[in-house]
């Protein structure tokens, strides 16, 4: 009984706290589907040529999740604004005199 009064304890606490949208919610949609197609890759290549740096585990890890996720937003970014980028990493051209001041 306790287990399902704490789930629905949180169910009301999310209902009322995050019930709402956010600005972020919409780029950061479009910027998903980007930054997994490019994670990997660039994953794959900044390990590649961090191996020679022969940094403490800790710091590589801490420098390749850094690196990633810069390199994702930035391919995100561009792919925003390259059409033929954005149609291969499925991001739709936003017309910039569509959309609404909020």
């Amino acid at each position: 009984m306790q287990e399902w009064s704490a789930i629905t304890g949180l169910l009301g606490f999310a209902w009322r706290f995050w019930n709402h949208d956010h600005p972020w919610r919409e780029p950061l949609t479009r910027a998903v589907f980007p930054a997994y197609i490019v994670h990997q890759t660039l994953i794959i290549i900044i390990a590649w040529q961090l191996r020679p740096a022969a940094l403490p585990v800790a710091a590589e890890f801490a420098l390749l999740v850094l690196l990633t996720a810069v390199g994702a937003a930035l391919a995100w970014r561009m792919a925003e604004r390259v059409p033929g980028l954005g149609l291969v990493l499925g991001v739709p051209r936003v017309s910039r005199t569509l959309t609404h001041a909020r």
